[in-house]
């Protein structure tokens, strides 16, 4: 389970990966702030596995965002210790 604060009145959108991955994204703000731009993508696969995902950019186009959430998780696949350092 995710310790970041979800947030309220934020878009929810699912993603399809290039590798065919299904996820369910929605915005979420760490816990240990109050600042806004600090904003990630919490995104949770189908098998229930929550990962705070690439920043949250406001006002970008869903074709961008399904892009870059798309690279992230394939980065993050790549990496040796599964992360991406975000």
């Amino acid at each position: 389970m995710s310790r970041d604060t979800p947030l309220y009145h934020v878009p929810v959108i699912i993603v399809t990966t290039d590798d065919g991955t299904l996820f369910t994204c929605t915005v979420c703000q760490p816990r240990n702030t109050s600042d806004a731009s600090q904003r990630f993508w919490l995104v949770m696969d189908q098998q229930g596995g929550e990962f705070t995902g690439p920043p949250y950019v406001a006002k970008e186009h869903p074709v961008e965002t399904q892009r870059r959430i798309s690279e992230w998780w394939m980065a993050r696949k790549s990496a040796p210790d599964g992360t991406t350092g975000v």
